[in-house]
């Protein structure tokens, strides 16, 4: 089973991630959705800071983190499209990755960036079971 690792994290972290710890009534903090706000490695092993400062040892498998699909972004003239406040170019270049035209990795640093500051999931990580579609989260 594959888990989440740092490298497809790290990117969203600055951005509010959102999560839900699979095992949270075990978890002396009893809470089941939060935002993760920080990582550290305690012998090899990748530890979140989630809800404020709280720590675990979440290692991928304990958590779902949730992104937006970026089916939302294939039609140009989406309300999802619209409403990011970018440039045309920029525009293109999320609408070439979510068609699958073009990989995240040969787009302009500036597209990368507008896709993890609005949790867009350019990583395909939905579609390995490694994340949740936001919008099919409940509140």
């Amino acid at each position: 089973m594959k888990k989440l690792t740092l490298e497809q994290l790290a990117i969203y972290l600055p951005y509010g991630l959102k999560c839900r710890i699979l095992n949270y009534k075990c978890d002396y903090v009893g809470i089941e959705k939060s935002t993760i706000n920080g990582y550290y490695f305690l012998k090899d092993e990748l530890h979140l800071t989630y809800n404020g400062g709280a720590t675990g040892k979440r290692n991928g498998k304990e958590i779902e983190i949730f992104l937006h699909h970026l089916s939302n972004y294939t039609d140009i003239n989406s309300d999802a499209m619209n409403a990011l406040n970018v440039d045309i170019s920029t525009h293109i270049e999320i609408n070439d990755v979510a068609i699958k035209y073009k990989s995240y990795l040969s787009v302009s640093h500036e597209a990368v960036k507008v896709m993890a500051q609005n949790l867009m999931d350019f990583m395909w990580l939905i579609d390995e079971g490694l994340a949740v579609d936001s919008n099919k989260v409940t509140k």
